[in-house]
């Protein structure tokens, strides 16, 4: 009787705390534009549409709408965009878009913005000077270039620029004074522009991702703070001292599928340093000497993806574990050619 009664007492503290929640705790989410416009305009805070070649003029019904995905066909994004004033995540799939409107630099609480698979070949500075972005998503586009003129910015913490055209890497990306991810991977960079000095920048970033960008070297401009740096599938021969200088930081660093075949013992002396991975040539030279603190694994692991579980082996602390992976395919069939 007693746990009946207490029961009861919670059902009604709920019932009646139901009428007085605030509006913001009464959220509602929808996949389907006719059943949000049939519900209460003003609980629809998530909506998702599929199939519209424009954005159909009643979403700008709902006043409260804080995240917004539109997929599959997409080709005009409305100048008043801004007028969503509520948003902070709008997110754009397999769209064919024709661009951005400079407008969108008015969605002032916009945190999150991504534009995924959406044939984009420009991208206006106005993107970089919303006042909330803190995400920034261009994978699977077609951009060759990013803007150069944009305002100092002081709020995006992660840009994702996979999988684009740029071939030439400029320094503006060092007026991202927040950024802590940098993903580049499988952009054809020819060259690396400009004068990469400025003191303030790249204070906070930790995590490099540049698989796939015909690197040679190192990209240690960026690396002086980083924890993490994935510079897998380039052409990076070696590694020099004065490289290693730079990765003071490092903790993780994958290697996978370049042409090393010297592995020089400096890079093993960085006292952050706990997991290593590079292919298992035969012909690889690991220069080790009498280093103590060294453990060799010759097992395939997947460090982008399983980087949080990687802990050094053995129980010495401070060890570094160094992974050899086969080489793939690709680098068999490359080193045959050569």
């Amino acid at each position: 009787m007693r746990f009946l009664k207490a029961f009861i007492t919670k059902l009604l503290i709920l019932v009646i705390a139901s009428f007085f929640l605030p509006e913001a705790l009464q959220a509602t989410s929808f996949t389907d534009l006719s059943k949000a416009l049939k519900a209460n305009r003003n609980e629809v805070t998530e909506l998702t549409i599929s199939g519209f070649d424009a954005i159909p003029v009643s979403v700008f019904t709902f006043k409260r709408l804080q995240k917004l995905t539109v997929r599959n066909g997409l080709k005009n994004i409305p100048e008043n965009i801004n007028e969503l004033g509520a948003l902070s995540e709008l997110i754009f799939v397999d769209d064919d878009l024709k661009g951005i409107p400079e407008n969108i630099k008015y969605c002032k609480y916009l945190k999150d913005l991504r534009f995924i698979n959406c044939h984009l070949f420009d991208l206006p500075k106005e993107v970089f000077e919303l006042p909330a972005l803190e995400k920034l998503n261009l994978k699977n586009n077609q951009i060759a270039r990013l803007p150069l003129d944009f305002n100092d910015n002081y709020s995006l913490k992660e840009l994702n620029i996979k999988y684009n055209k740029i071939k030439i890497l400029d320094d503006c990306i060092q007026r991202f004074y927040a950024l802590e991810k940098f993903y580049f991977s499988g952009n054809p960079v020819a060259i690396i522009k400009g004068n990469w000095d400025d003191e303030r920048a790249f204070k906070k970033l930790n995590t490099v991702v540049m698989k796939d960008c015909n690197l040679e070297n190192i990209p240690v401009f960026l690396c002086k703070n980083i924890n993490y740096l994935d510079i897998s599938n380039n052409k990076i021969r070696e590694i020099s001292d004065e490289e290693v200088i730079q990765l003071q930081n490092l903790g993780i660093l994958n290697l996978e599928n370049n042409p090393i075949r010297l592995l020089n013992e400096s890079l093993f002396k960085l006292r952050k340093l706990k997991s290593l991975q590079i292919d298992k040539y035969e012909s690889i030279i690991i220069q080790l000497s009498e280093q103590s603190n060294i453990c060799l694994s010759f097992s395939i692991q997947d460090i982008d993806r399983n980087k949080s579980s990687f802990k050094p082996c053995g129980k010495k602390k401070g060890m570094i574990a160094i992974y050899l992976s086969e080489p793939t395919k690709k680098r068999k069939s490359q080193s045959q050619n050569r």
